[in-house]
């Protein structure tokens, strides 16, 4: 038996490791580390492709809903009918009836262009993605604070701040990388409600309220300015602001900060001195800052206290992610961004990621004659992971077209009307730009190890097909991805020949630092602005301040006094990527349920037990878990798995309304809720409309 190797780029979270993929008889067999890749270090779910690939839960075929159940159908009756009704649609209530949402599945990098570009070419404004609340709050904050974003670069660093990211479940090559520095003498703080595996490695655990972080960051503030611990040069050549940073900061003492995070003020104290006297230090955080009312003003907090300390885009300290110039398409019009929703809300987001804010679809969709006619989700499921499940259920089931292209049956699947098979990482081929996750200027083709199983089409065919149905082939001209990847690639003068040549990657740049000594910073100034006037011209706060949550919560206090303690969703786990992989039977050993994490103190005093199937309720539903009982958590706090489907939904517990004023991201990550034993009476479970 012949076996054949393909050298590809994992998928299944956001790293990127190089693959040898072994193929058998037209059948992935096992997946190991690329020995050419820089990043080969697999973890379970790298391991797993071959289960995922070939796992009998797949959809194989298109399949068509009619009256209420679903009927396999050819593509070109599916393409018939979305060619018809995207025409129909655009014809007569116009072009920005259809909202496109794409996940972060879409593509492995740079293909993920590919729905935006049909949506500018159809002229719909409504394009939308998983970026409406992941990742692009922290982009906006850092472009108008530092001009660009910023990644924690670990190497080298005397001082590692982890800003509530748990980096063994998540990215666990950063984990072995933070933990040699620890042996090798090096200090790491960790600001994490839970004693996570590097908390209790940790020189100092700030073990915070959630939804605090914003008081604990004006904290360390106040202390490294107030204590002249910052580097007084390069405030002085290349920051805007500062005296007024350092007055408005005077107020924000780690005695305020006690009282509303829970961590002590001298252990506050302490953390920003060491912080402040290491020089190269980095902090590295990732989505768990945006989350919440205060989560631009807290990432502009933490971009200032890089910037003041010196640590700014300098190895060991926090460095700006290196990425390629591609090509795009020329457009033959521009879009009404009127027509965008979320644009007049939040306008610094529309600029910045150029997209619609998802979240305000639920009350776009209870409007007496919605906007919104025909949607298109491909690689996301937004019932598992957008906010307030309940209320989305309602608004998806009032759109008139609902399309949903994936691997497997989800959730939101079962509700759309057309379902289409897409093909995996392993039946496609991707351009991978290292530079977007990990700040490294290494270019990588994915090469595709199988044919589609079925009648699988990888993602970025739905929109070359559908843009040459409706006339845009002009713009969209390619008849396959590597003739588009070619297209991408030109300016920098490669080809998806070199790439295949060299599977291991080509470095596209140098890898540089300081780049704030070379020229103007892209930000209005050109300087690092620890005051933004392009937030004060929006009527917000220029400088970073903080929101206390309740009170941004409407009828807050008498909320809190219903709910009395503190919800969270959103934890990542190593088997997981959000919503995706249980289909997997190894991986689903490794976290086989959902679960509530919940301290000592806070379980006894509900009379709850560990490993008791328990109902946790917040204002927006109520879901079903089992309890994990631990001194690792936090009191008057609950950690809810994130993720699941059906009554162990953890987003039927977050709220759509309760969102940070700046760029309109959900709070997910601080929620009033309570916990009732199962065999205590309490509302009925909401988990359907």
């Amino acid at each position: 038996m012949m076996t054949k190797v393909a050298k590809m780029i994992c998928p299944m979270c956001s790293i990127g490791c190089g693959l040898d993929v072994f193929v058998e008889d037209g059948r992935v067999v096992k997946a190991e580390g690329m020995p050419e890749h820089p990043i080969n270090q697999i973890c379970p779910k790298g391991a797993s492709l071959h289960k995922l690939v070939h796992h009998s839960d797949r959809i194989l075929k298109p399949m068509r809903k009619v009256n209420g159940s679903f009927k396999e159908i050819g593509w070109r009756e599916a393409m018939d009918v979305m060619r018809d009704n995207l025409a129909t649609l655009r014809a007569t209530s116009g072009p920005d009836g259809l909202m496109v949402v794409i996940g972060d599945a879409v593509g492995l990098r740079e293909t993920r262009h590919i729905p935006a570009w049909f949506c500018k070419l159809y002229g719909t404004a409504n394009m939308s993605s998983t970026g409406s609340f992941c990742h692009y709050a922290n982009k906006l904050a850092m472009n108008y604070t530092i001009g660009n974003y910023l990644w924690g670069n670990f190497r080298g660093a005397k001082c590692v701040v982890a800003w509530g990211k748990n980096y063994p479940a998540s990215v666990p090559i950063t984990a072995a990388s933070i933990k040699r520095i620890v042996k090798g003498g090096g200090n790491l703080i960790v600001v994490d409600p839970r004693k996570t595996e590097l908390a209790k490695i940790a020189t100092f655990h700030l073990q915070l309220l959630p939804g605090t972080d914003a008081a604990l960051a004006l904290a360390m503030l106040n202390v490294i300015i107030g204590e002249k611990l910052f580097e007084h040069d390069f405030v002085e050549k290349y920051t805007t602001g500062f005296p007024a940073l350092a007055a408005h900061v005077v107020q924000f003492t780690p005695e305020w900060a006690s009282e509303i995070t829970r961590v002590p003020a001298d252990q506050i104290r302490q953390a920003a001195r060491l912080y402040g006297n290491s020089r190269p230090a980095a902090i590295g955080f990732a989505a768990t800052p945006e989350h919440n009312v205060n989560g631009i003003q807290l990432v502009r907090a933490l971009c200032s206290l890089v910037a003041i300390t010196g640590n700014l885009d300098v190895p060991g300290g926090s460095t700006y992610l290196d990425h390629a110039h591609l090509q795009h398409p020329r457009f033959p019009h521009e879009i009404d961004l009127s027509k965008r929703i979320g644009h007049a809300e939040y306008p610094l987001f529309s600029e910045t990621k150029d997209e619609a804010q998802i979240v305000l679809f639920n009350q776009v969709m209870e409007q007496e004659s919605p906007a919104i006619k025909t949607v298109i989700c491909q690689a996301t499921n937004p019932m598992g992971t957008q906010p307030n499940t309940n209320r989305l259920r309602k608004a998806l089931a009032r759109v008139d077209t609902l399309i949903v292209m994936d691997v497997f049956w989800s959730e939101t699947a079962k509700m759309a009307d057309l379902v289409l098979p897409a093909a995996t990482i392993a039946e496609r081929v991707e351009l991978c730009d290292h530079g977007y996750a990990g700040s490294v200027p290494l270019m990588c083709l994915s090469n595709r190890a199988i044919d589609p199983v079925g009648e699988a089409w990888p993602d970025w065919k739905l929109w070359f097909e559908l843009a040459k149905e409706l006339g845009h082939g002009e713009q969209m001209p390619w008849n396959d991805i590597e003739e588009c990847i070619d297209f991408q690639l030109a300016p920098l003068g490669l080809s998806v020949q070199q790439l295949k040549e060299k599977p291991g990657g080509i470095w596209y740049a140098k890898r540089a630092e300081k780049r704030y000594q070379e020229g103007p910073l892209n930000t209005p100034s050109g300087k690092v602005e620890l005051y933004s006037q392009r937030f004060a011209d929006h009527g917000y706060s220029p400088l970073p301040t903080y929101l206390d949550p309740v009170a941004t919560l409407e009828n807050g206090e008498q909320v809190i006094r219903d709910y009395p303690l503190v919800g969270a969703t959103g934890a990542r786990v190593l088997a997981y990527l959000h919503s995706q992989y249980r289909q997997i039977d190894n991986l689903r050993h490794l976290t086989p349920e959902p679960v509530v994490e919940i301290g000592i103190a806070t379980a006894g005093a509900y009379g709850v037990s560990n490993g008791e199937l328990v109902r946790v309720e917040s204002p927006q539903g109520a879901v079903v878990m089992k309890a994990q009982v631990s001194g690792d958590v936090m009191e008057g706090f609950v950690q809810v798995s994130y993720g699941w489907e059906g009554e162990a939904n953890g987003n039927i517990l977050t709220s759509d309304t309760h969102r940070d004023p700046i760029s309109g991201y959900p709070s997910l990550r601080w929620f009033p809720c309570r916990v009732r034993k199962l065999s205590e009476p309490g509302p009925a479970i909401r988990t359907g409309g």
